[in-house]
């Protein structure tokens, strides 16, 4: 179950991304809670051209939006997501990568936000990982492998997840 209050939230947010940053061994990738530095950073990203227009400062203050991470390469902003969480599974909602083609992660964000996913769940003891309307990309590179599939069992039909503990 869930933590129910936002203290509780705070520090299983903290303890998933030192356990996400040590299980995804990506060299400088620090991943950190969308606070006001990581918002201030993407605001910017209104000014130049991007595959979605999400408004991030709004997504991170709806309550069914638990999990939230910002994906830093060291003091660089390269990626954000954010999600709910439920006893039946972690749902990633939001994926967006830095708009510049030149950040340090480029090509790697959608993977990171993935397997950040994946150890919220196994945090939350929630045994399955969705992913709201992903790109076709991610789909054949996940599908590619076992475990991801287009989910055809209710309540989870038409998301594209796997189960993370069986």
């Amino acid at each position: 179950m869930p933590p129910p209050n936002p203290n509780e939230w705070q520090q299983l947010r903290a303890a998933v991304h030192r356990e996400a940053q040590a299980v995804i061994r990506v060299p400088d990738l620090r991943l950190t809670e969308i606070d006001a530095t990581a918002l201030r950073v993407a605001g910017d990203w209104r000014l130049q051209v991007r595959a979605v227009d999400w408004n991030w400062r709004g997504l991170t203050r709806r309550p069914e939006h638990q999990i939230n991470t910002a994906i830093w390469h060291r003091d660089r902003l390269c990626g954000l997501m954010c999600g709910s969480a439920g006893a039946a599974a972690v749902v990633l909602r939001y994926l967006e990568g830095a708009p510049d083609p030149t950040h340090p992660l480029k090509g790697r964000v959608a993977d990171i936000g993935v397997a950040t996913a994946e150890v919220y769940a196994r945090a939350l003891g929630a045994p399955t990982v969705l992913l709201n309307d992903p790109i076709s990309a991610l789909v054949d590179r996940l599908g590619a492998g076992p475990g991801y599939a287009w989910m055809t069992e209710a309540p989870f039909q038409g998301y594209f997840g796997r189960k993370v503990i069986p």
